[in-house]
């Protein structure tokens, strides 16, 4: 039997010849017994360019956007039609959206906030910010201008920094903000170009003593001294100084962890000494005689009528050793209490 016209053969060779005489659709791609009547129950036609489509769905896809306006549902014979037809919507020049109509427009201009110095409507709140930063704002001393000229008149009547290019209230704060390498004095726009110039001059990491930080574990207590010339680090650092003694201290792993990652930022090198017998030192019960060694000390204690001292670094163990203290021998002395 033929599927499509049921008509009987006596062989299935007989059958497969007489199935070549029936035409094939160019939609479905399938044979079909009269090609107008499949056409007509199968396929729908656009009623304005008479194209059939596989089904409905695509049929009102292509109706959608060739023939219907995606504003007020006009539809139209041609897609130039319907473009010529949209023109007619008003289309917002800040945003870009198209309304429906005049008064439409008209109200949703209302939405759009406008710049109180030159009447110029922006997108969004944001975008209003954005805007007055850019054209009206002085990022120096905050003073707003009406237009963009006159605020870059008056950007220059502040100070130019020649490493970063930036205008600035104040020269002398704002160098603070560029690493200073203290060997050679030359200043750098950024801690990578540091960095860079450190790795090229290793003599200058090699022999300094500012980026070689000693951190004495005693009594339970991170202990360490350091005078920091960058005013940014030490504003970081400023809740673990002490500024009776002068000197840094940390009281919970934790707080070392965040202290070593503000160190390795700024290219400190750390070295933790938990038995600092190499720089205990004592000196006598006159204090007043050592007064620039209590500058560069990380922990002191009275032991009877003596005083024990950790220096920072050997540098300064040798030069107390040179004004008169003596090494301490046994390091039992650095765990007592205060007596």
């Amino acid at each position: 039997m033929c599927p499509i016209c049921d008509q009987k053969f006596k062989t299935i060779e007989e059958r497969d010849f007489h199935l070549v005489s029936h035409p094939i659709c160019d939609i479905c791609n399938e044979r079909v017994n009269i090609i107008e009547e499949h056409f007509e129950y199968y396929h729908p036609k656009c009623e304005f360019c008479q194209i059939s489509f596989v089904n409905q769905f695509e049929l009102n896809k292509h109706l959608k956007y060739i023939h219907s306006c995606l504003f007020c549902n006009q539809k139209f014979k041609t897609l130039e039609e319907k473009n010529d037809h949209i023109v007619s919507h008003p289309k917002c020049n800040i945003c870009g959206i198209t309304l429906l109509t005049k008064e439409k427009y008209e109200h949703h201009l209302l939405s759009h906030p406008k710049c109180e110095l030159c009447d110029e409507q922006l997108k969004n709140k944001k975008a209003k910010l954005n805007h007055i930063k850019e054209v009206h704002l002085c990022e120096v001393c905050g003073q707003n201008f009406k237009t963009f000229k006159e605020r870059e008149l008056h950007l220059i009547s502040h100070p130019k920094c020649e490493l970063c290019g930036k205008y600035v209230k104040t020269l002398r704060e704002h160098m603070f903000n560029h690493p200073l390498c203290n060997f050679c004095g030359e200043r750098f726009n950024s801690i990578s170009e540091f960095k860079k110039h450190l790795r090229k001059f290793k003599t200058h990491i090699k022999n300094n003593y500012y980026f070689s930080i000693n951190i004495f574990f005693i009594n339970g207590k991170y202990y360490f001294n350091q005078f920091f010339d960058d005013k940014k680090i030490f504003n970081e650092l400023h809740p673990y100084y002490d500024r009776t003694n002068k000197h840094f201290i940390i009281k919970t792993k934790n707080q070392m962890n965040k202290v070593l990652k503000i160190l390795d930022r700024y290219n400190y090198e750390t070295k933790l000494i938990n038995y600092p017998l190499a720089y205990t030192l004592e000196i006598g019960s006159k204090p007043h005689d050592f007064d620039i060694l209590f500058k560069h000390t990380v922990y002191s204690c009275m032991r009877g009528n003596k005083i024990t001292l950790v220096m920072k670094d050997l540098k300064w163990v040798n030069k107390a050793k040179e004004m008169g203290a003596i090494p301490v021998r046994e390091w039992e002395i650095i765990n007592i209490n205060k007596s």
